[in-house]
């Protein structure tokens, strides 16, 4: 099969995924993994695309999943946040506190600033040497039923969103064909999750905030702005406040930054 070409969604240039089939799938993985992409891109909201996460999971026959991101630098903050779907609660406190001694996050952040755009690794096989503690976080993390597990990432061409997802359970095994099916979907992943997370943003906005925030991203004066809907400039400068807060802005330019995205990625 030829290799799949995905549009950054924030860079014209294609993201070229080569090498993601082989002779390990089948035709019903291929069908699976074109549906997953088509449903994950089209989910309305967080919840559908949760679900379709924990699809994926249960389709290559693992029971504990998580996913995180960076969020988009639309603004200026860049929290990495962790989603766990399914993994236990008592393993999550300790992944939590002790991920200083988790190798798999030293492996993620050595394909990530090497350059590479999409990453992906199987858990516990390293080309370095583990300390004693690394050695025991993976010695408790299996007296939770994590035995075998995988983790792949993919990043936009700028760099500015970043998604990762791990799958795990007490008998799969990661192979060929789980590694390709999670490249061929992963980049839908991050394209959706960046277009939920903006979407979210904009909803918490009241209908006049909305209304200002419009007439801020095609560049209106802020008298203008006021003229027309009819109220002070001071109560507009009072609307963009409220506005940076919710949108986690800091000047009108960011706000019709996030408008233009929101637009664009849907």
């Amino acid at each position: 099969m030829k290799n799949m070409m995905a549009t950054d969604v924030d860079n014209t240039e294609p993201v070229v995924f080569s090498d993601m089939t082989n002779s390990e799938l089948s035709k019903d993985d291929l069908l699976y993994a074109y549906s997953f992409v088509h449903d994950c891109i089209s989910a309305p909201n967080t919840e559908t695309f949760h679900k379709k996460i924990l699809d994926l999971s249960g389709f290559l026959g693992f029971e504990f999943v998580l996913y995180g991101y960076i969020q988009t630098i639309y603004t200026d903050r860049r929290d990495a946040v962790v989603i766990n779907l399914t993994n236990p609660q008592a393993w999550m406190k300790e992944y939590f506190s002790h991920q200083e001694n988790n190798p798999l996050i030293d492996e993620i952040e050595r394909q990530y600033t090497s350059g590479s755009l999409v990453g992906y690794c199987v858990w516990d096989q390293y080309n370095w040497t583990l300390s004693e503690e690394q050695q025991q976080h993976i010695a408790r993390r299996r007296e939770f039923g994590l035995e075998y597990g995988c983790s792949i990432f993919v990043t936009s061409k700028k760099k500015d969103f970043s998604i990762n997802l791990s799958l795990a359970g007490a008998d799969t095994i990661p192979d060929a064909r789980t590694e390709a099916i999670v490249r061929m979907v992963i980049y839908s992943m991050l394209i959706t999750k960046k277009r939920l997370l903006v979407q979210d943003q904009i909803d918490s906005l009241t209908e006049k905030e909305k209304e200002v925030a419009d007439k801020i991203a095609i560049g209106l004066p802020y008298k203008v702005i006021g003229q027309q809907i009819g109220v002070s400039e001071n109560t507009i400068k009072f609307h963009l406040k409220n506005i940076n807060n919710k949108l986690q802005t800091s000047n009108r330019h960011q706000v019709a930054a996030v408008l233009l995205a929101e637009r664009y990625l849907s």
